[in-house]
């Protein structure tokens, strides 16, 4: 639990400037929304952001 809660501080304590996909999905309280309404646009993720790419497994760069 405590190794739990260490990690939900960090995560809540660092919150990515970005304004691509993932960027504003991490930060909505609803990201299913904001997933949602990009996918209707035809908006891509283009995983530029290092936030982004840690997220979802990519080395940094």
């Amino acid at each position: 639990m405590e190794l739990a809660d260490r990690g939900r501080a960090l995560v809540e304590g660092h919150v990515t400037k970005a304004f691509n996909v993932l960027a504003r999905a991490t930060r909505s309280p609803r990201p299913g929304v904001v997933f949602a309404r990009a996918a209707a646009i035809g908006e891509t993720e283009p995983l530029t952001d290092l936030d982004s790419r840690l997220f979802v497994g990519l080395p940094p760069r």
